[in-house]
Parts: C-alpha cells; sequence; structure tokens
C-alpha cells in the first residue's frame, strides 16, 4: 500500500508551469501521464482551498510513484468512520478508502456532502479527545512478599467519546 502524504506543503515556485486547462502542475523532469495528477498539483489544491474548504485540515493523498497521485483521502472522516455509517443517511466509504476521482469537482462535491460536514462538527467540538478515569471495583488477596496482603483492585478506564452516541450523555 502507497504511504500516505503528510509532510510540510511547501509553497509554489513562480518558475513552476501550470497546464492553462487542466490547472496541473507541470514539473521538470517529472515523466507525464495521460489523465494523472502529480503531488505537486494536489498540494496547489490543498492551499488553493483552504480557506474555503479547510482541505489542510483532511485532505490527505496517496501517491501512485513519486511522483503522481492515486487516491485522494479524508482524514477526519476516517476519524468518524464508525459514527458516520450510524448516522449519516449518505454514507460514502470514497474518501475514507481513497477516492480515484483526482479533479477538482470530485473533492468540493466531498467536502460539500452532509457526512463531511458532520464529521468536522464532530471534529471541531473536540469528539475525539479521550476521557480517563479511575474505579475502584473491590479487593485482591496478594501475597507480598511472603506475606497474604488485601490490596484494592482499581480499573484504569479511557474511553474514547467519538464513539459513544449522545443518548449516553
Amino acid at each position: 500500500m502507497a504511504n500516505e502524504e503528510i509532510e510540510q506543503l511547501p509553497l509554489m515556485s513562480a518558475s513552476q508551469d501550470v497546464e492553462e486547462s487542466t490547472g496541473v502542475v507541470l514539473l521538470p523532469g517529472v515523466p507525464p501521464k495521460k489523465r494523472a495528477v502529480t503531488v505537486a498539483t494536489v498540494k496547489k489544491w490543498i492551499m488553493m482551498y483552504d480557506d474555503s474548504l479547510e482541505t489542510s485540515s483532511w485532505m490527505k493523498f496517496e501517491k501512485s510513484d513519486e511522483f503522481h497521485v492515486s487516491r485522494l483521502k479524508c482524514s477526519i472522516c476516517q476519524l468518524f468512520e464508525s459514527d458516520l455509517r450510524k448516522y449519516s443517511r449518505n454514507f460514502s466509504s470514497a474518501f475514507i478508502e481513497g477516492s480515484e476521482n483526482l479533479r477538482t469537482s470530485g473533492f468540493q462535491d466531498h467536502a460539500k456532502s452532509e457526512m463531511h460536514k458532520r464529521a468536522m462538527s464532530y471534529w471541531k467540538r473536540g469528539l475525539n479527545s479521550y476521557r480517563t478515569g479511575i474505579s475502584f471495583v473491590g479487593e485482591v488477596n496478594m501475597d507480598v512478599g511472603g506475606q497474604d496482603k488485601v490490596l484494592p483492585l482499581i480499573v484504569y478506564t479511557c474511553m474514547c467519546v467519538e464513539h459513544i452516541s449522545s443518548e449516553y450523555w
């Protein structure tokens, strides 16, 4: 499986050529592929659409090779997948598993979908944070240094709030 791109986004150079009709960045030394999108192009999209769609917070991609992108993914929808499956009427796994639709309209439609908006609201409200607790549940007899001792049995819990429906709190 290809590694997801998570590196810092470099700024576009003024010397980089852009194909007018598609907006695809043409890089010297990068072999062109028919109907392929380069890593530089996706990074450009992430920066261009960040103000309106907050793409830098969620859009990730898989590389098919060193220079080209094979899939676009939504890290926020991946994070809340189980809740989205339960509570979204129009659930789609396309941007969770990776969409092969490498057009700007594809990720724009995803960003405007009810499912993505729900995931972003969960994320913005901080529902992906973890809560911990300590509970005393009883006593246990143990041999400590040759002596029987009664020790408290304490359970440490950690629950991920993102998986608990609102009916419980």
